[in-house]
């Protein structure tokens, strides 16, 4: 299941490479579709994050470190947030940009840390490091690159996102 989790976020890194390309060059084809269903499809990206990160945590036993969970109190606000405007059809991009900001600064700084500078973790003396790595897929992809992933798919459908 993780190596199918890890597929799913190779196809979310693309589809992030892709929209920021549409984003840029204003391919209006795709970007009026994107623009039609991005609170939808920002809360089935989250939604996602949150399941796998549940999955982890409560199938297989993957104790989250301080900062999974200060993501995840990012996480879940805005992917209820996002359902709610995917449901109302409600304008909610600046607050959601505010969420994602924030979960996806630590999570920067966690992927920092295990790529660069392990000391710079301020979890060690935690129940869980934050530098504990339980797998690795594809040659780099672990949980921290995942939650990355999550963020910055959030983040690009965002951008999309006009008011009504």
């Amino acid at each position: 299941m993780t190596l199918f989790i890890s597929f799913l976020t190779i196809i979310a890194q693309i589809l992030v490479v892709i929209l920021l390309w549409v984003y840029i060059t204003d391919e209006r084809r795709i970007a009026g579709f994107v623009e039609k269903y991005a609170a939808l499809l920002a809360f089935l990206a989250g939604l996602s994050a949150i399941l796998g990160s549940l999955y982890f945590s409560n199938v297989l036993n993957y104790i989250p470190c301080s900062l999974c969970w200060y993501q995840r109190y990012f996480m879940f606000p805005a992917v209820l947030i996002l359902g709610i405007a995917a449901w109302k059809n409600y304008y909610v991009k600046n607050i959601v940009m505010a969420l994602t900001a924030f979960g996806g600064a630590i999570a920067i700084y966690q992927n920092y840390g295990l790529i660069f500078n392990l000391s710079a973790l301020p979890c060690s003396a935690a129940a869980v490091s934050c530098a504990k790595i339980y797998f690795v897929d594809f040659g780099y992809i672990n949980i921290p690159i995942m939650a990355l992933t999550a963020w910055f798919l959030i983040g690009a459908l965002m951008l999309f996102q006009k008011k009504v």
